[in-house]
């Protein structure tokens, strides 16, 4: 278990570096007009194997991307996105994704715990960088 602690202290230590903000161009009230939503490779390595399948505006599965999509994220105001990276820790703290359904088709899907920890990491950083 100390282990299990150390690991996610340590991922993230590394989500934190590899965040930061960006100015850019972009219409007033997007996120983009203060900070931008940064999703280091890693980290979007574990939502195109868990989760972009599922919650992108090609999905098939309509109550999916009807309730998340991360190709939008970018477009939330701060307010709407602090709310769904909420979303992100607590379906990660629940285990509740991606469903037992797909995992059991597509068993490469499945997070490892470690994975978990560094979604959940980076979902609270980028929550806590949007707050400030």
């Amino acid at each position: 278990m100390a282990r299990s602690g150390i690991l996610f202290v340590l991922c993230a230590f590394a989500i934190a570096a590899f965040t930061q903000k960006i100015k850019s161009k972009s219409a007033p009230g997007t996120l983009a007009d203060s900070t931008a939503y940064a999703v280091p490779e890693n980290i979007q390595s574990i939502i195109d194997k868990s989760c972009y399948d599922c919650h992108n505006g090609e999905s098939k599965n309509l109550k999916a991307k009807t309730k998340f999509r991360f190709d939008k994220m970018h477009e939330l105001d701060t307010k709407k996105m602090v709310s769904k990276l909420d979303e992100i820790i607590e379906v990660v703290d629940e285990l509740e994704m991606p469903p037992k359904k797909f995992v059991e088709k597509n068993p490469d899907a499945q997070p490892s715990d470690e994975e978990y920890a560094m979604l959940k990491a980076w979902a609270e950083e980028q929550a806590k960088l949007l707050m400030n």
